[in-house]
């Protein structure tokens, strides 16, 4: 009778275990999910950024070509 509360305790203990396992390894799968997804969200506003700051310096250049092309027509004049 021991025996089979004993092996019966076991058999409980090592579903606890499996069950906590399969709990942690969803745990730490969610939360590598969660930093992947972090890291997309960083990497496409880090893209914007850099896609702005060349259509700015673009139209910087453009606008300065521009100004300088008029003061040299207005000073033609």
């Amino acid at each position: 009778m021991k025996q089979q509360q004993q092996q019966q305790q076991e058999e409980e203990e090592e579903e606890e275990d499996k069950k906590k396992k399969k709990k942690k390894k969803k745990k730490k799968k969610k939360k590598k999910k969660k930093k992947k997804k972090k890291k997309k969200k960083k990497k496409k506003i880090a893209s914007e950024r850099r896609r702005d700051a060349t259509v700015r310096s673009f139209l910087d250049s453009t606008v300065c070509d521009s100004i300088d092309q008029s003061t040299k027509l207005n000073a033609g004049n």
